[in-house]
This record gives C-alpha cells, structure tokens and sequence, in this order.
C-alpha cells in the first residue's frame, strides 16, 4: 500500500515536494513505536540463556550439525552475516531512493521516488504516478513470494530454496538490465518476487545449530542489514551518471 499512498497522498502531482503529510504519519508512528517499547519494557518476557540454547543445540545436534566451537569458528554464521549484507544492500538498490552528495539540493527534492520507480519512467517513460503502481505490483508480488517459499519449505530443503531464488534474483536482474519498456519493468518486478524470502532464509540458515551462540550470532545478522545503507548509495551516484539501467 506505501507507493500507492505515496503517489496519491504524500507527494502529489501538484506538489511533489511537500513534506507537510508525511511528516504528520511520521509523528504518528514515532508515538506508537514509543508506546510499544514502553509495553515491552514492561512486559515479563523470559530470557534465553546461553546454556539453553547450548542444551537445545545439543538435543538437535544430529539435523543441525551442532558442534560447540568458539565463536570465531562458526563459519556458516561469518557468511552468513556478509552474505545478508550484500543481498540487503541489493534489496534495498532496487527499491531504495537515489541519495548521492553530487545532486544539487534541488535535484535532490525532485529525485525522491524508489529507484524502482526511477528504473520504470525512464525504461517505459512511464509517468511517476503510473510508475508508483507498478512498483505496488511489484511489492505485491513480493509479498506472494513470502508464502510461497513458506509452503516450499515444507516440502523442500531451505538452502535449496534459497538456491533457486537466489539464482532466481541474479538472472531476472540481468534481464532487467538489458531489457527497456515494459518487458525490463516486469522482469525488475520478477525479481521482487524472487527477493522475497532471501532475508528470513539467510537469517534461519546462519543462525542453525549455533548453540549457546545463537543470541550473538542473531544480533550480527541484525547488524548485517547495514549493507542496505552502504549499496544504494552507490546504485544512485551509478544510476544518476549512467542511467538506471546500468544502475541495476
């Protein structure tokens, strides 16, 4: 629903650039975010101790391949951390906002859309509005992406899953690159679709049969999503000197 109240609500046609909506929804969620701490802070929540987690690990360690190391040599935990850094960066390259330092402050302001949206008007020369929804369709799929990899999964092994929608991700975006029009907006939105449980995956994969490390190595993953400030950077300064094409 976010690019479709974008387009319609927050920056409007007649005035792009006008701040004074969204800066009332954010308000609005910044007071609900605080409520909710304060519940939580307050709510009796259990604490996992390490020698639990090192107790369930030892009970499951002949699916998980649990085996009490240091830290430093859990390997699959360390790619698994610099693997969720590159795909959020590249997550949030295709649906992030261009923001580069050699944009005057004008361009900036009037270069606020998802650089999906960027990638659609100038591909199919699509209006910004008309670009939004396909960038709802796009976030759409995405979301159907989710539930179908959730009943995949019962079926499946999830690294394989996450095999094939990686695989997925790398084809369609070549796709999207070298295809203009129509045709390279849907393969974009493809691969939406195929992004959609790449992050839950690499998060449950890294964190299997860590043990008593388990807590750590789920706030380096967490910590990992800083990749999604770092590549679409560098997508937008691309996109803004050789086009969104070659941005992707």
């Amino acid at each position: 629903m976010a690019p479709l109240l974008a387009a319609r609500v927050f920056f409007t046609e007649e005035d792009p650039n006008n701040l004074e909506n969204v800066q009332w929804t954010y308000l609005g969620i910044a007071a609900f975010v605080f409520l909710l701490a304060v519940v939580f802070f307050f709510a009796p929540l259990p604490e996992v101790t390490d020698a639990d987690m090192a107790l369930q690990g030892e009970v499951s360690a002949g699916l998980t391949g649990y085996a009490d190391k240091p830290l430093k040599k859990q390997y699959k935990l360390i790619f698994g951390v610099i693997a969720q850094f590159c795909y959020v960066g590249a997550q949030v390259g295709i649906a992030g906002k261009l923001n580069t330092s050699t944009l005057s402050v004008w361009t900036k302001l009037t270069t606020l859309q998802a650089n999906f949206i960027r990638y659609a008007s100038e591909s199919a020369n699509l209006s910004h509005s008309v670009a939004s929804d396909r960038f709802a369709i796009a976030q759409g799929v995405f979301a159907i992406g989710r539930f179908v990899a959730s009943g995949l999964s019962m079926f499946i092994k999830p690294r394989l899953i996450v095999l094939a929608f990686l695989s997925g991700c790398i084809l369609f975006i070549c796709l999207a690159i070298g295809i203009k029009g129509e045709a390279g907006v849907a393969m974009l939105t493809i691969t939406l679709f195929f992004e959609s449980c790449v992050f839950p995956l690499i998060f449950t994969l890294a964190l299997r049969g860590l043990g008593r490390h388990t807590k750590r190595g789920g706030s380096w993953i967490v910590a990992a999503i800083s990749g999604g400030a770092l590549f679409p950077a560098l997508t937008g300064e691309l996109a803004h000197r050789k086009g969104y094409h070659i941005g992707m």
